[in-house]
């Protein structure tokens, strides 16, 4: 049997948590154990550009997010191959 723990927050706490437990389901399930899943907030914010340049990536085929529901995620090994992507090769 659960135990039941009641506890006071407001509407943005609760929020909080539950964004949190989501992230920290997903991440266990996806790729590498050590691998962290961010928010488009905090993939914006990473990489220093706003949420429609995000879109604008995404559309480009450029960046793929992962989708969970509603919910848009980016593992932050692909947000470092944008943020530092491989030095062009040239031909020979």
């Amino acid at each position: 049997m659960m135990d039941l723990i009641l506890l006071h927050m407001n509407r943005d706490e609760l929020r909080k948590l539950i964004n949190e437990s989501v992230k920290e389901i997903i991440s266990e399930h996806l790729k590498d154990k050590d691998e962290k899943l961010l928010s488009r907030k905090e993939a914006a914010g990473y990489l220093k550009v706003s949420m429609p340049t995000l879109n604008k990536w995404e559309k480009a085929g450029q960046l793929i997010p992962k989708r969970y529901g509603k919910r848009v995620f980016y593992f932050e090994s692909d947000l470092l191959e944008r943020k530092f992507p491989e030095p062009m090769k040239l031909k020979k």
